[in-house]
């Protein structure tokens, strides 16, 4: 069982004395917020339950666990590693159930734990809550049983093979509130990561969020080696109580930088002992390329930054790398380097996330400090731009480098996916013939073999294909869906889907197919819609839709002293933003930071006042990460 989330960087320990505590010791003294526990309330990051025979052999050398005997009829062992806590599932007759079986007391006997039933779920509020003994040292030597939600489900692959899956959540997380320089703040703790106790060195799904009280902007959560911003100023987590019950911070001295602000100089020393400062590099455009050994799309891009840096070696271009390794990766890291023969100046000082560049640099992509992150300066010394694609960046070089003399008046935004995502209905799969024709003709499918002359191929808003057969009794219908979208649907699975009369239909009542959506800066995202079919005014052929999620994406940025925010809604529930989206109204807000609220000024995709000037719509990236605005003509 995988991770329902995972961190794109790394977390790394934050031993005493290290370069980041020593160097931030600012004019503000350390604080320390109180924290009362709240149950009842589920954290937005899932593990699982592994169940895989050679994850659980080596797990049970290390931690031992009394097993029933003999085990029960139809069972398999796993475990969960926050703790670890030990499990049995079991198999019941109905094969919508299953039992499960956990060490709650944490003593590492299965055999004094009570069987818990499980049915199958697809929410994650769907589950059972259950109570795990917790120990802890620290305020004070005692057990605590806190509240996880349990969630069973079955994972099943293309080829309809079934995996079970048994999810944890922990069902709490600790609030508190402070007053800093006269202004009120709330804190909330959230423990993803679900092991109930709160130790340096195993912090990965532990997210912080603070924001001013009453406020009705959501926070982003921030992990434990960030430097978070507060007010005007960026802050270190130094302390904090293993049991949850309290954290303290400091404010640091390294600057905050934003999109549209000067950039913040800084000194480095590269890899040949050559110190130097960034302002070193005036009047050129700047790309921070920051990048650890063990992060895959980071190496694979290289020769894509080598092949720029030879398209533009007669602009003012400098490129700069910094590496994210502790010191024992760091002959990884040099490796890298001499394989790929990378030639300019590469900065590793193996102090991983808390090399201080990356702490202030790493914040300004549409997923702050996860990996790759690309960086720009411009030759104003103005941060431009920052996101985690190549590609996306590229496009902003290409725009900044075509003219030598001015570069760009593009506003290139990143965007991350925020709060607010809905369950939405989507629009009807498209059988219009000359519809599906002219995309055909452009993408040459494979279509299922030996179709009923009564079958109907159709366009889904995501541009994947969708065959539809009626079934051998009326209404009753069947599904083929490109479900990877490559244009092959001959080994694709043909599923039945409901048929409703009513005009009320239940995201758990239909069916769930799993689709690939492929983005063009080839990241990829797979998940589930639910479809059914329905009936359509006039037609013989019923409408087919489905249940998705409907996504938002934000990005914030200065021309010059205004702070501005663009907004952009995904109209359709299919997981990806294509140029048909842009047309449709209300996609695109603009907002104005006005006496520290938003304030919405424009809802269109012209004339789009910022910084007195006219902008419109350029593009939207169709994975929602970047946002280009133009200057009208």
């Amino acid at each position: 069982m995988k991770r329902c989330f995972l961190p794109a960087a790394a977390i790394l320990i934050l031993a005493a004395g290290s370069w980041l505590s020593a160097q931030t010791s600012g004019p503000d003294t350390p604080f320390r917020v109180e924290l009362k526990r709240i149950d009842g309330v589920l954290s937005g990051v899932g593990d699982g339950f592994y169940f895989e025979a050679d994850m659980v052999a080596e797990t049970m050398n290390k931690f031992p666990v009394k097993l029933p005997q003999p085990m029960p009829p139809d069972s398999k062992l796993g475990y969960f590693y926050g703790g670890p806590i030990w499990a049995v599932l079991q198999k019941t007759p109905d094969p919508a159930k299953v039992l499960l079986t956990m060490d709650a007391n944490a003593n590492f006997d299965l055999t004094d734990d009570k069987a818990v039933e499980l049915g199958l779920a697809k929410k994650w509020d769907d589950g059972v809550v259950v109570k795990f003994a917790r120990p802890f040292e620290k305020p004070r030597a005692r057990t605590d049983w806190l509240p996880y939600r349990i969630n069973y489900n079955v994972y099943k692959d293309r080829d309809g093979k079934g995996t079970d899956q048994v999810n944890i959540s922990s069902d709490y997380h600790f609030k508190g509130d402070f007053r800093l320089h006269g202004k009120d703040y709330e804190l909330v703790l959230e423990d993803g990561d679900s092991r109930g106790r709160f130790i340096r060195e195993k912090l990965v799904n532990v997210f912080l969020q603070i924001k001013e009280k009453d406020s009705k902007e959501p926070a982003r959560g921030r992990r434990f080696f960030e430097l978070i911003p507060i007010a005007d100023a960026l802050y270190e987590v130094i302390a904090f109580a293993e049991d949850g019950s309290w954290i303290e911070f400091v404010k640091s001295t390294l600057p905050m930088v934003a999109l549209g602000k000067p950039f913040a100089d800084m000194e480095l020393t590269d890899t040949t002992g050559r110190t130097f400062k960034l302002s070193d590099y005036k009047n050129t455009l700047i790309l921070l390329d920051f990048w650890p050994s063990w992060c895959v799309p980071c190496v694979a891009q290289f020769d894509e930054i080598k092949k720029t840096l030879a398209q533009y070696k007669d602009r003012p271009l400098t490129v700069l790398g910094i590496n994210i390794d502790e010191a024992a990766r760091l002959e990884k890291a040099r490796t890298i380097v001499a394989e790929k023969q990378l030639t300019w100046p590469q900065i590793m000082d193996g102090k991983g996330e808390f090399i201080p560049i990356y702490q202030v640099y790493g914040r300004l992509p549409e997923r702050e400090n996860s990996f790759p992150i690309y960086a720009a300066i411009d030759r104003k010394g103005i941060v431009r731009y920052a996101t985690n694609a190549w590609n996306n960046m590229a496009g902003f070089l290409s725009a900044e480098l075509k003219d030598e003399e001015k570069g760009t008046d593009d506003l290139f935004i990143p965007l991350s996916s925020g709060a607010g995502m809905k369950i939405l209905l989507s629009d009807p799969i498209d059988f219009t013939p000359a519809i599906v024709r002219e995309f055909i003709e452009t993408h040459p499918p494979k279509l299922p073999l030996n179709l009923v002359a009564e079958a109907k191929v159709g366009l889904m808003s995501n541009d994947a294909l969708a065959v539809l057969i009626p079934g051998t009794k009326a209404e009753i219908y069947n599904l083929v869906v490109d479900t990877d979208r490559d244009f092959d649907l001959i080994e694709e699975k043909s599923l039945e889907i409901p048929f409703f009369q009513k005009p009320d239909v239940d995201q758990k009542e239909a069916k769930d197919i799993r689709i690939t959506t492929s983005f063009q800066n080839g990241g990829k995202s797979f998940g589930p819609f639910s479809f059914f079919a329905r009936p359509a005014k006039d037609k013989e052929m019923p409408e087919i839709v489905f249940f998705g999620w409907q996504r938002n994406f934000a990005g914030s940025f200065f021309a010059g002293d205004r702070e501005y925010r663009v907004t952009v809604t995904d109209p359709t529930p299919d997981n990806i933003i294509t140029e048909r989206d842009w047309t449709r109204p209300g996609v695109l807000k603009v907002s104005e930071k006005r006496g520290g609220e938003w304030v919405e000024i424009h809802d269109g995709r012209s004339r789009i006042p910022i910084g007195g000037r006219l902008y419109r719509l350029r593009r939207i990236s169709d994975d929602g990460a970047l946002c280009e605005l133009e200057p009208e003509k």
